[in-house]
């Protein structure tokens, strides 16, 4: 890749200045061919900081080279000239690499290729976990601190050695018991697969994977900075108007991830403010362990097909062994949008709780079961202020009590879009 960048600016500037870009080739082969021959990019995560030191040097000598190859054929005009000052550039860069290369052969002799590392991905028994170290470190991660808990597992803030760049790490511990720890690693896989499908700018997305006998990690991005439910908390406590007014393009937002998901008949079936996450002011549906991929499934609630999501978010018919479809998924997406615009109009989420709360029932502040008091809490943010206007309409629709009644993810998205031109519904990153 280097090579072709570097071919590219010589024939800028040597077209130029007259001079033919066959004198320069061999130069440039001379300065690759120092570079160690083995290393190849799957190494760059895996290497020691040392190591890394090493190859940073390398790659600043070769860019450095570049520029002061660009720089003498911009300056100087005299063939016989310009050929001996590139040769003294690459002699130098030649030179560095030499002097740093050993170590960075060292250093990638000890990691796995590209091979064996994805061969230990897919084989639980071959990652053993090195003594003393934290397993993922041994993979160029490093832990950060604990980020909380999904489904079955608990999120860490990781980063990763080569970049500095910082992703979530989500582990699954396994049972000891063989039949449980074998379905714990068949729902990691599907939770897995599942989300490499789904590539939209508001879903996470897998990075790397691992298993061993203990745990099941997956390396996801983004890095959160919170979750939805405690940017909520955190507009109730401080007020501030510009931290609501954030959330406007998020509806938005979701609905577009979801409708992605649903369009490749993937159903989320946990959808809750804990499961929806906030980076850089932007939204992300995460956490897909309950998710399924109906691609070559009916829609039916087979006999392995449990009950799942979190109950306050449930849908009517999904405790009614009724027939799975994407309308639950819009329903709960529904529930949590209705908690948004109750905090973007300022209102309290603890008052909202009490007003729906069925005290009879097993989940007493479950939106399913005062109805009636979900759609008139909604109606009530109903306002003068267009972004009001525009929402409560749609969010009424998505947490009706008929499945056929909620339309689509996708539909609802469109029709906020050009109904509301003048309003910013939307971040433009989809």
């Amino acid at each position: 890749m280097q090579y072709h960048v570097l071919t590219r600016i010589i024939h800028k500037v040597a077209n130029r200045v007259g001079i033919s870009l066959n004198q320069f080739v061999p130069f440039l082969g001379q300065l690759n061919s120092k570079i160690p021959a083995d290393l190849r990019p799957e190494h760059l995560s895996n290497l020691d900081q040392s190591t890394h030191d090493s190859l940073r040097k390398i790659l600043q000598a070769y860019l450095q080279s570049i520029r002061s190859i660009d720089a003498c054929l911009r300056t100087t005009t005299s063939p016989p000239d310009i050929k001996e000052m590139i040769s003294r550039i690459v002699e130098e860069a030649a030179r560095i690499v030499i002097s740093e290369a050993r170590h960075v052969e060292d250093g990638i002799s000890t990691v796995p290729t590209r091979e064996q590392f994805e061969r230990d991905m897919s084989d639980a028994s071959s990652l053993a976990r090195p003594s003393g170290h934290h397993r993922m470190s041994h993979y160029g991660f490093e832990e950060i601190k604990m980020l909380g808990r999904g489904t079955g597992g608990v999120v860490y803030k990781v980063r990763e050695f080569a970049t500095g760049e910082l992703f979530a790490r989500k582990d699954i511990h396994l049972s000891h018991d063989s039949i449980i720890m074998g379905r714990t690693k068949e729902q990691v896989q599907n939770e897995i697969e599942i989300m490499k499908k789904l590539r939209h700018p508001h879903i996470t997305t897998v990075i790397l994977q691992s298993m061993d006998e203990e745990v099941c990690s997956i390396i996801m991005s983004p890095s959160a900075d919170m979750n939805l439910k405690g940017y909520l908390d955190s507009c109730i406590v401080s007020g501030a108007s510009q931290a609501k007014t954030r959330m406007v393009p998020w509806f938005v937002c979701l609905l577009s991830a979801l409708g992605f998901a649903h369009k490749v008949r993937v159903m989320h079936r946990d959808i809750k403010p804990s499961n929806i996450l906030i980076k850089n002011q932007q939204v992300y549906l995460a956490d897909f362990g309950e998710a399924k991929d109906y691609s070559n499934h009916d829609f039916s609630r087979a006999s392995n097909d449990v009950e799942c999501g979190t109950p306050n978010y449930r849908a009517p018919e999904s405790v009614h062994g009724s027939t799975r479809d994407f309308p639950e998924d819009l329903y709960s997406l529904g529930c949590v949008f209705s908690e948004m615009l109750t905090v973007y109009c300022g209102r309290s989420l603890e008052e909202y709780q009490k007003f729906r709360e069925d005290k009879g029932a097993d989940y007493p502040f479950a939106f399913r079961n005062n109805p009636r008091n979900v759609v008139k809490w909604t109606r009530n943010l109903e306002g003068n202020d267009e972004v009001r206007y525009a929402l409560v309409s749609p969010i009424i629709r998505m947490i009706s009590e008929s499945p056929q009644a909620r339309s689509t993810a996708e539909r609802l998205e469109n029709d906020l879009l050009r109904e509301n031109p003048g309003l910013e519904l939307w971040c433009g990153g989809h």
